[in-house]
């Protein structure tokens, strides 16, 4: 028998102006060109739930709060010029912290009918925020 070529189709293929750039499976940049990846990141907020879903939503503010620690530690707290990343990176943890905290109330404690939070607690805030901004 002679080697026969595979009846797979192939791959497409991209050009730099319709592909966005990835890095460990999640997009970076989302211009005109890669609408279809905005579409792929609704379905897939479709497939997930609880956690999962949520940490899918902060991931962005996650990224951006990794990043700036990342950098605080390498030109700042090695060098010796500040010990302190609280200052420097303090409003990006808050935006990712509310967000998971959001996501908490919304995706877990709203759909399991949970009674209210205990007072004082990190959810009671975030639900008192949102009360007071209404």
């Amino acid at each position: 028998m002679g080697a026969t070529q595979s009846s797979l189709p192939s791959e497409p293929k991209l050009d730099s102006t319709s592909a966005g750039a990835e890095t460990n499976g999640t997009l970076e940049e989302k211009t005109d060109a890669t609408k279809i990846s905005y579409h792929e990141d609704k379905s897939k907020e479709k497939e997930l739930s609880g956690m999962d879903l949520i940490n899918f939503k902060c991931r962005k503010r996650n990224k951006a709060y990794q990043k700036c620690v990342s950098k605080w530690y390498s030109e700042q707290f090695l060098t010796g010029k500040s010990m302190h990343q609280e200052e420097v990176c303090g409003d990006k943890f808050e935006a990712y912290r509310l967000c998971v905290l959001k996501g908490i109330k919304k995706e877990i404690w709203d759909k399991q009918s949970l009674p209210p939070p205990k007072e004082g607690s990190l959810l009671a805030e975030v639900m008192d925020d949102e009360e007071e901004a209404q």
